[in-house]
């Protein structure tokens, strides 16, 4: 008798929880929160961006993209070898897998772990300028720029060109560089090597 009692006890419980369970849809209106009394379209808000044009990079001491970013405010560089090799950078105490690297718009940021995002192959001579943006406003630049994004954008020479560098220094230091700009029907193209050297320090 008791375990029919029991059964009939649950059952009735089970009843009155699916009972009370079954309620009606409450639709909400709609919320608009804005950061500002008007509302502003994304494109049209303003940006701090941070300019570094080939000038100034001619006169920089600096040997390699790293180095040139490692001066500015906020930027925080950690490279494990020379010339900018297996560097992270981390800008406005983002993580290294916070920032967006671009390449002339490309995103070049490593797909598996976001490590070594500085360790590119391009010389400072190849660049004409490079675009920061910091905070928020730096996801203009896409997706994965949560704390800033670097646009990198290199030379586009209109005329035929041959540039021969070598330079060296103490322990070691080598550096020599080769660089051609030329047209072929009607692309333009601009090619160069580097090599660069060291015994350490």
């Amino acid at each position: 008798m008791n375990k029919y009692a029991f059964i009939f006890v649950l059952s009735f419980i089970f009843f009155i929880q699916e009972l009370f369970s079954q309620s009606d849809t409450v639709h909400l209106d709609e919320v608009v929160i804005h950061s500002s009394p008007n509302a502003t379209i994304f494109k049209q808000t303003s940006r701090a961006i941070t300019l570094i044009t080939h000038t100034a990079l001619e006169n920089t001491p600096a040997t390699d993209i790293g180095m040139v970013l490692e001066q500015l405010a906020g930027i925080d560089l950690r490279q494990r070898g020379t010339f900018g090799m297996q560097a992270d950078i981390n800008i406005r105490g983002g993580s290294f897998d916070q920032n967006l690297i671009l390449i002339n718009g490309i995103a070049v940021n490593d797909p598996q772990s976001g490590h070594l995002n500085m360790d590119i192959a391009l010389s400072l001579d190849d660049i004409n300028q490079i675009e920061l943006i910091e905070g928020p406003a730096s996801r203009w630049f896409g997706t994965n720029a949560l704390s800033g994004g670097i646009n990198i954008i290199t030379k586009q020479e209109n005329h035929p060109a041959l540039n021969l560098n070598f330079s060296g220094g103490q322990y070691g230091y080598i550096q020599t560089r080769a660089a051609a700009s030329y047209q072929t029907g009607q692309i333009n193209q601009h090619t160069s090597f580097q090599f660069s050297g060291s015994d350490g320090y």
